[in-house]
């Protein structure tokens, strides 16, 4: 008879963080269904952003241009939206995603978090794709060509601050962005896929990318439990001040698009800036950004974010917290 060999049946200890990309095979976009980028030929005027969440079209100088400029400017704010996406995917999230599923950073990383980083780096790319995908279809339909796209701002602070740090910063700063885009709360995801006045294969699209991105919502934030504690001092006040610049970069109205649009359109650089004081004063927009990163804040606190002074100092000279 032959003997057997000892087994090690040491197992590591479960884990206390939840599984949100536990399901991924079952639910995730990629697995489940294709989006048909197409519009009805009923539909001749398709709408393929929400009006309301582009406050520039109720201004009188753009009303004046009449419905079909609108659905024109709209168009256009969809191709910087999906752009943004495509950009955001492959050249931030997914860098680290690919880090985490590597364990080349926190290898500590139970091994569901490991996997679900990986299941995570499929769905973005995913998402990268189907954007770049949807916005060349759409361009085809629609015959409105995208050619008011720009690499998106937050991208170039981005990589202004990583060309001055090494690759160690590099890395820390990289998870500290992918945690606060990933926690915030999109007004484009929460609210096109319920406007039926945006044309149903938009509508689609969005709402399969929030499906997904719901997960990567909980996971992030799981994320941010596990690792914040295991941060050195050092690395904590290095990246918590850097917290609230992020989410100011991936916030702040980017309307690079919008300026080179109406450039086109022949509208003086006076009446653009006039336009874009009129729809976006400071305080409105500040706001707005201080409610959309509620989440992201509430998580900041839940871990111990802003136990230092330095860090909450940022976060109220960002107006992201009001003076005590």
């Amino acid at each position: 008879m032959i003997a057997k060999k000892d087994v090690d049946r040491s197992y590591p200890e479960p884990s206390p963080l939840r599984d949100p990309m536990r399901a991924w095979h079952d639910v995730a976009w990629v697995r489940t269904q294709r989006v048909e980028y197409s519009i009805p030929e009923i539909v001749t005027q398709p709408v393929l952003f929400s009006p309301h969440l582009v406050p520039t079209i109720g201004h009188p100088l753009i009303v004046t241009r009449g419905d079909d400029f609108v659905r024109e400017l709209l168009a256009h704010r969809f191709y910087a939206y999906a752009d943004f996406t495509s950009v955001l995917e492959r050249e931030a999230v997914n860098v680290v995603t690919k880090d985490l599923a590597r364990k080349i950073f926190w290898a500590e990383l139970p091994p569901h978090m490991s996997r679900g980083a990986g299941r995570i780096y499929t769905d973005e790319a995913y998402h990268a794709q189907e954007s770049d995908e949807i916005l060349e279809s759409i361009a085809l339909e629609t015959g409105i060509a995208p050619k008011h796209l720009y690499r998106p701002r937050f991208l170039s602070n981005l990589d202004l601050l990583l060309s001055a740090l090494d690759a160690s910063k590099q890395r820390l700063a990289l998870i500290g962005f992918s945690i606060v885009s990933e926690t915030l709360i999109s007004s484009i995801l929460a609210d096109i896929p319920n406007d039926r006045s945006v044309v149903t294969c938009v509508r689609e699209f969005v709402r399969e990318h929030a499906r997904d991105e719901g997960r990567h919502h909980s996971y992030f934030a799981e994320l941010l439990k596990f690792g914040w504690p295991r941060l050195t001092e050092s690395d904590r006040e290095f990246l918590g001040p850097l917290l609230p610049k992020f989410v100011r970069w991936f916030l702040n109205p980017d309307l690079q698009w919008f300026r080179s649009f109406l450039t086109e359109k022949q509208f003086s650089t006076v009446a653009i800036e006039e336009i874009i004081g009129a729809c976006y004063p400071s305080k409105s927009v500040s706001d707005q950004i201080r409610k959309a990163a509620g989440h992201s804040i509430a998580c900041f606190k839940q871990v111990g974010v802003l136990e230092s002074r330095r860090t909450t100092e940022a976060f109220i000279r960002e107006g992201l917290l009001q003076i005590p």
